[in-house]
């Protein structure tokens, strides 16, 4: 196999194993984006629910405090009977009326909270099928990326086997070249085609001498970005 063709053949191969090796990382991130939105609904879900328990237990609440003001409202009015001052009869009913106002005040509360109560039970459904679609979502997920990725190393597995193969056919001043440039740029971005009479990967324009020799097969770096050419 020529330099020319060895080139070409190498980077189609670096090509194929950057893209398998990408769509393999893929499913793992695809598994914990569909696992944070579960995460995150059933987050809301869960300070839904604290905020509806939060309201029950604060018109609870309201609701003992209403029997404490009545009660002290109709011990007010038993002592009613026993005063004989108009000064402290006045003055006691003025208590009572003064709870009977703060009856009045938490029962409006209370209703508010309701009002409240229901809306939010009304949005309980709502939060439960979010969640639901993001399990059923991570559960299709998952069931998809198992088929897919046993398929997929194993096709990563082959293309690395041939890129190790078309390698070890390089000679010893392209091996140099070549190992320099991946571990610089990556396995991919270390080769380039000429097109035309321009580099792929920078645009520059390959000198004359320099397309003859690429097309002659020989060892060819563009002048700018220092990667390996074919054509």
């Amino acid at each position: 196999m020529t330099n020319r063709e060895l080139l070409k053949e190498l980077h189609r191969l670096q090509l194929k194993v950057s893209e398998l090796r990408s769509e393999a990382e893929r499913a793992p991130k695809r598994l914990r984006a569909s696992q944070l939105k579960i995460d995150q609904q059933q987050k809301a879900l869960s300070e839904h629910l604290d905020a509806i328990k939060h309201i029950k237990v604060a018109i609870h609440q309201k609701e003992v405090s209403i029997k404490d003001h009545h009660a002290t409202a109709e011990r007010y009015q038993g002592q009613l009977k026993a005063i004989t001052s108009k000064k402290e009869w006045d003055a006691l009913r003025h208590e009572i009326d003064s709870q009977h106002k703060a009856i009045a005040a938490i029962e409006d509360q209370i209703l508010e909270l309701m009002v409240e109560l229901d809306q939010k039970n009304a949005e309980t459904a709502v939060l439960e099928k979010a969640l639901q679609t993001a399990r059923e979502e991570y559960k299709k997920a998952e069931e998809q990326i198992g088929s897919r990725q046993g398929d997929l190393l194993a096709q990563l597995k082959q293309a690395e086997v041939e890129l190790k193969a078309a390698e070890e056919q390089m000679s010893a001043e392209l091996k140099s070249i070549y190992n320099r440039l991946v571990a610089a740029y990556g396995g991919a971005e270390a080769i380039c085609e000429l097109q035309g009479a321009s580099c792929s990967g920078c645009n520059t324009e390959a000198t004359l001498q320099q397309q003859r020799d690429v097309a002659a097969g020989r060892i060819v770096t563009c002048k700018s970005c220092a990667k390996l050419l074919y054509a």
